[in-house]
């Protein structure tokens, strides 16, 4: 499957040296003058256009608008438990999506990691389903949503 499959005029340009699609926009967000949509997959920044890929089954795709100019930015990963019982604490995990390494300083639900890349959650009620997401503003592009369901 190519990711050009479904563009449409209004949302990317053909260009014809790279062979491959300049994509101006992805749902409601457009990339304004100085920016370009980057694609990661499986957190790893892509060697090739989006035209040019393959994605199979079970692959993580990342669009993210960048500065141009810019080497790019590597995504963040958030690892943690997908359920936890009801006001419990919980940790989650940032890694640097390409190295694997922990990332400190990043922003999760308000809080900061540690050296480990580590930051202690608290869950609220039952049937709450808690999205999170971690954040380095201009270092890292965001990371996946982490959805931890929150039990009796």
């Amino acid at each position: 499957m190519s990711f050009a499959t479904d563009l449409t005029d209004s949302n990317s340009t053909y260009h014809v040296i790279l062979d491959d699609f300049f994509i101006q926009r992805i749902g409601e967000e457009t990339a304004a003058r100085g920016e370009f949509w980057q694609l990661s997959l499986n957190f790893r920044r892509a060697n090739l256009g989006g035209g040019q890929m393959r994605i199979t089954t079970g692959d993580n795709v990342l669009w993210a608008l960048i500065p141009v100019g810019s080497r790019g930015l590597a995504p963040l990963r958030l690892k943690g438990p997908r359920s936890v019982k009801a006001y419990t604490a919980f940790k989650v995990t940032v890694i640097d999506g390409e190295t694997r390494g922990a990332v400190e300083g990043t922003t999760v639900g308000g809080r900061t990691t540690d050296r480990n890349g580590q930051v202690e959650v608290t869950s609220g009620q039952s049937g709450q389903v808690l999205r999170l997401q971690a954040n380095y503003q201009n270092r890292y592009v965001r990371s996946n949503i982490l959805m931890v369901t929150v039990t009796t």
